[in-house]
């Protein structure tokens, strides 16, 4: 994460430093010039450092922006919730969903969109995510 008050701080020196270097007295040795060139190099090269840093996190966060209302219009037009649980629309456009519902666990930690399936179990014909094995009893499955 940027620390944005050491940025501010030091484009602030370099603008000091810039400063300096144009009421510079001719009286000024080399050396001491050469030494507040050098001040003024390494404060630039911070500040861009850290404009490079702020742009890649500002990159990121557009993407993940991209990727959530990808998701939220894909569970739009894509899924019908019933019972608190998410399932497919139905492709002849009738009310209701189609299907197994969808991995709820999956859907929550990483917006992933995964239909649980049919497994075998005690007596009971029990749903189970591929994806994440999350178990799920006593759910309705709707036929297209």
């Amino acid at each position: 994460m940027i620390d944005w008050p050491v940025a501010f701080s030091t484009l602030s020196q370099a603008i000091k430093l810039a400063s300096e270097l144009r009421s510079i007295d001719k009286e000024v040795s080399q050396a001491e010039l050469k030494l507040k060139v050098a001040e003024l190099t390494g404060s630039l090269a911070e500040i861009k450092l850290t404009l490079t840093e702020a742009k890649s996190d500002a990159t990121e966060k557009d993407q993940e922006i991209a990727r959530l209302k990808k998701l939220q219009q894909r569970l739009a037009d894509e899924t019908v919730e019933l019972y608190g649980y998410r399932y497919r629309k139905r492709k002849d456009g009738k009310d209701g969903g189609a299907g197994n519902p969808m991995c709820d666990v999956c859907l929550q930690k990483n917006g992933l969109l995964i239909e649980t399936a049919k497994v075998a179990g005690k007596g009971i014909m029990a749903l189970k995510c591929p994806n994440c094995k999350a178990e799920y009893a006593h759910l309705h499955t709707y036929t297209d």
